[in-house]
């Protein structure tokens, strides 16, 4: 193979791995801006919700026909939907449908209900974390890190001019390169997180 070929090679495959180092380094913070708070307030909502329901059931001994019977605020949550509550055979249940206002769905259209207060599911999947307007300034400052790493690897690593039995030291070099650059690149693409104010 070519020697300048091994070296696009490395170069390409050490921008791609910087610019995901970048974004990785920083999607969570991205993820925390994008309705990332109204799910757990919408279980805090709910919780609320819940005590006053079994006070209710407590003292008058029969569920409340509607939640306006235990609170004549806070039923919406906090994309502003109604919370739904039902009763089945003595046993009621309390619902947030995200910020859809639909049962089921995802990421930020993710259902909180009463049985489910806590729960891990509001986990954003990645695709929708990197097509979200919020997001553009992040990815693109990660996409413009990884190609500048790129061109630099492809500038400073060069596996000719050392001896042929030196594959250390071009992985040596590799690695802290890629260590001083991921650490950059990281800092940079944090700097674009939109502060969500």
């Amino acid at each position: 193979m070519k020697p300048t070929l091994i070296r696009t090679i490395i170069s390409l495959l050490f921008g791609l791995l910087v610019a995901c180092i970048a974004l990785l380094a920083t999607l969570h913070q991205v993820v925390e801006g994008i309705d990332g708070a109204k799910h757990p307030a919408s279980a805090s909502r709910i919780e609320k919700i819940v005590a006053l329901v079994e006070a209710y059931q407590n003292d008058k001994h029969t569920l409340p026909d509607s939640l306006y019977d235990v609170s004549q605020r806070n039923v919406d949550d906090p994309w502003g939907n109604p919370l739904v509550y039902e009763v089945k055979e003595g046993h009621y249940h309390i619902a947030s449908f995200g910020a859809d206002g639909k049962p089921g769905g995802v990421g930020v259209d993710a259902d909180v209900t009463s049985d489910n207060l806590h729960s891990d599911v509001i986990a954003l999947p990645l695709s929708d974390v990197i097509h979200r307007p919020e997001a553009q300034g992040v990815v693109i400052t990660a996409g413009v890190s990884g190609v500048l790493s790129a061109l630099l690897c492809f500038g400073v690593v060069r596996p000719t001019a050392l001896p042929k039995s030196s594959t250390r030291g071009v992985i040596l070099q590799i690695t802290l390169l890629l260590l001083a650059v991921s650490i950059l690149a990281s800092f940079i693409t944090a700097l674009h997180v939109p502060s969500g104010h």
